[in-house]
């Protein structure tokens, strides 16, 4: 008897955008494992120290290898997940479409959104972050990747579904639920 791979939910987009959120909502009450790049990068962060933005971006580079390891594992047990980072869409397409071939799974890709200005306003208000991502000292690098789509949808094989986070109240969550669940 066939069984269908497992489903991973991916959930992606700019910072500040809602992904986190929607991502741990999905994961609660799906259930599903949740594997997100800020709590792994953090615990880098607390195990060898925060540093300069060079020393961030190498963390980053550890952190992408430990999420996609992580999920590898996951996939390899036959179990489904949620997938939350701001995937750069060059890089991560690459490297999910080689992980679906080794180990195949069913995509529902959630690409979060706002609007320009709701994303950097949010991106300098949020207070709550570990102090090693020095938000501050990323803005204009931020900025310019928000401008060029860095965090735009990945190639990969699967739906698709695009939520305009801009007004969290026209945010039909229920609906993202249930598509994960019938995917």
């Amino acid at each position: 008897m066939a069984t269908d791979p497992p489903l991973v939910v991916v959930v992606t987009g700019p910072p500040a955008s809602g992904k986190s959120s929607i991502a741990r909502y999905l994961a609660e009450v799906l259930p599903a494992p949740l594997i997100a790049k800020d709590p792994v990068k953090e615990a880098l962060f607390d195990a060898l120290g925060a540093g300069d933005p060079d020393w961030s971006r190498k963390l980053g580079i550890a952190t992408y290898a430990i999420v996609y390891l992580t999920l590898e594992q996951e996939l390899a047990a036959g179990r489904s997940c949620v997938l939350e980072a701001n995937f750069d869409h060059n890089e991560a397409s690459a490297q999910l479409a080689a992980i679906q071939l080794r180990r195949p799974f069913r995509a529902l890709q959630i690409v979060c959104t706002a609007s320009r200005d709701v994303l950097i306003e949010r991106f300098t208000s949020r207070g709550d972050r570990h102090p090693g991502h020095i938000d501050e000292e990323r803005l204009d690098d931020v900025i310019e990747s928000i401008d060029t789509g860095r965090w735009r949808a990945l190639e990969l094989d699967g739906e698709l579904v695009e939520v305009d986070t801009t007004d969290w109240s026209t945010v039909d969550i229920d609906a993202l639920v249930g598509r994960a669940r019938v995917g």
